[in-house]
């Protein structure tokens, strides 16, 4: 019995032994398992830092456009805004601020119209006229000051025909380009040349000191026709500045009458208005009254009925001439003002109370 006891116990120690061999596997196994998705999910953020990377660089990139863009739209400006500062020093703000704006028009990308043309800017005058001329029409000699071309040089800015274009240091364009250094930028400016003065020539006209134009005295005649409206303006083709390689643009007038003693204009422009003065007894009794015109011509004024101060008398066809119907003219309102005597006497009371007794 020992022995058989004994050899059951020998037959079951190893069995015994083998189960928790086998639970410790299988918990080694999970271990690891659990090993393997820790080291998996450490190494996907580390497959992604490429793409983060990618996104700086691109944004970095994009920042360095950016600043690219705004510098070159810097230097494009202010060279635009040199060479109207140049033009304006050589020719004058006129036609400077015609360059100025040329340019603008060019940049314009989304603009599809251009103009091939390029003009000197308009200018612009006012004449002021006596209503009586705006009545009857009259012509003005108008004397003002404008760039013109030099006699000497025609306009070329040459002291002669062979120097025009022909300045060693610019080879004839009147500027010079140069390189600067700007915040680790190349940029390519231009300036006037210093030798000839942005004039191109090898030596400059000593009568316009190579600007081709100098500042004369020109006239035009303005025709002022009878019964010209308020504020009419009339222009003049290419009568403004003349500038080398640009049209000229016109000369416009305006007109503006003045005030007039005796007579004033309705904003119709065709009627007129005065005012008369008669006395109590003409305002009572009636009178007969011949007038001046603004033209100096007579005309009739009557009445013969009581007038009221201030009341208001229409007479046809003596206003002002339509400016485009000479045959037409406007209506003339006359208001009456009564002169009262300052003082009267006991007779004169009397008298008066006399004969307006019951009115």
């Amino acid at each position: 019995v020992s022995t058989q006891s004994t050899g059951l116990v020998m037959s079951n120690t190893p069995q015994e032994s083998e189960e928790p061999k086998l639970t410790i596997l299988r918990k080694n196994d999970e271990g690891e398992r659990e090993l393997k998705r820790n080291e998996e999910q450490k190494e996907k953020p580390k497959k992604e830092k490429p793409r983060s990377e990618k996104r700086e660089g691109t944004c970095f990139e994009l920042i360095i456009m950016g600043i690219l863009f705004a510098l070159l739209s810097i230097t494009v400006y202010y060279l635009l805004e040199f060479n109207f500062v140049v033009i304006e020093e050589q020719y004058g703000p006129s036609m400077g601020k015609q360059h100025h704006h040329h340019h603008h028009h060019q940049d314009n990308f989304f603009n599809s119209e251009s103009s091939n043309a390029q003009r000197t800017g308009d200018k612009r005058v006012t004449l002021k006229i006596d209503l009586a001329d705006a009545y009857k029409g009259r012509t003005y000699t108008l004397t003002y000051n404008r760039q013109k071309f030099c006699d000497v040089c025609k306009g070329t800015g040459a002291k002669t025909p062979e120097d025009r274009g022909k300045c060693k240091r610019c080879n004839g364009q009147g500027v010079i380009l140069y390189n600067r250094n700007w915040g680790g930028f190349i940029l390519q400016q231009q300036d006037r040349c210093p030798v000839c003065g942005g004039t191109g020539n090898l030596h400059n006209c000593p009568s316009c000191g190579g600007n081709g134009v100098r500042i004369a005295t020109d006239e035009i005649e303005v025709e002022i026709p009878a019964g010209v409206t308020e504020n009419y303006a009339q222009r003049f083709k290419g009568m403004s500045d003349q500038v080398p390689n640009y049209d000229s643009g016109d000369m416009i007038v305006e007109i503006v009458t003045m005030e007039h003693p005796t007579y004033r204009r309705d904003v119709n422009n065709v009627d007129l208005h005065t005012n008369l003065s008669v006395t109590l007894t003409e305002a009572l009794v009636g009178f007969s009254k011949e007038l001046y015109h603004l033209d100096g011509h007579k005309y009739a004024f009557s009445s013969n009925q009581v007038i009221q101060p201030g009341e208001v008398k229409v007479v046809e066809s003596e206003g002002m001439p339509h400016q485009l119907h000479k045959q037409k003219k406007g209506n003339l309102y006359i208001t009456i003002k009564v002169n009262f005597p300052d003082i009267i006497t006991e007779q004169q009371e009397k008298e008066i109370r006399k004969i307006l007794e019951g009115c």
